[in-house]
């Protein structure tokens, strides 16, 4: 919709689980629009000489799930422009939304930056912050950034497209980076504090894996947990369980 503007490819990374979670496919948006469409396995050379053939002047990242290397961010002249879901440069790396539940932050944002050589370290267009809500879940907080995302992109789009836009270095001292996802992530620590847990719990929750546990070699997966009064019993440290009732544990 934009006068002036081609979109020349789009390049698409979708996987199995984008179906369970609901989003719609946009391999066949493009289909429905006439957009030549790509899913390589790799950006590797085969890959980067399509890519040269379209001679773009600019590229957005759009929550997408593999890494630029040089040789692809050297070609297009206006750069490679992404969208992260955090406050740069906090929680640089993938799966911010998880780590801002884990580590029980209570703000969270969204950020439209230059891509460079480092891992969402380039320059800062604009920012979007909001508090993370109480009950929220790591797939209602990704989506909720991810729309608010869509809008900060909208809004800046024409003054990128011009190159009248604000760009701001990251203060690499105030930098934070955290890993992708491991299995060990889902496991529950009970000597954390209790609003830890519940939030551990509220990130991993569904259409996620599941925060989990173990008993007697039985792997637990906890989906739900809240914080009950238990003032009449006799504590003897954390993860006892204290009652099962049904499919539901006290602990």
């Amino acid at each position: 919709k934009q006068n002036g503007v081609m979109i020349s490819a789009v390049v698409g990374c979708e996987k199995v689980r984008d179906q369970i979670f609901g989003y719609p496919s946009f391999e066949k948006f493009c289909k429905k629009y006439d957009l030549a469409y790509y899913n390589p396995k790799e950006l590797d050379n085969n890959f980067l000489k399509i890519f040269k053939k379209f001679k773009p002047d600019l590229v957005f990242s759009i929550f997408y799930r593999k890494i630029f290397n040089q040789n692809f961010l050297s070609v297009p002249h206006m750069g490679f422009i992404n969208i992260h879901s955090s406050l740069l440069p906090k929680c640089r790396g993938p799966v911010p939304t998880l780590w801002a539940l884990l580590n029980d932050e209570t703000k969270v944002g969204i950020t439209l930056h230059y891509i460079d050589s480092g891992i969402d370290s380039g320059d800062i267009i604009t920012q979007a912050s909001m508090k993370i809500p109480q009950s929220t879940t790591g797939f209602d907080l990704l989506n909720r950034l991810m729309k608010k995302g869509a809008i900060l992109f909208k809004r800046e789009l024409p003054t990128i497209l011009n190159g009248t836009n604000t760009r701001a270095k990251q203060n690499h001292q105030q930098a934070s980076y955290y890993g992708p996802f491991h299995e060990r992530l889902r496991i529950i620590d009970w000597e954390e504090p209790i609003n830890r847990i519940l939030r551990h719990i509220q990130a991993l929750t569904k259409p996620y894996v599941g925060a989990k546990s173990y008993i007697k070699h039985q792997e637990i997966i906890f989906w739900k947990g809240r914080l009950v009064n238990l003032s009449k019993i006799r504590l003897d440290g954390p993860g006892k369980i204290i009652k099962v009732n049904h499919n539901q544990f006290i602990v």
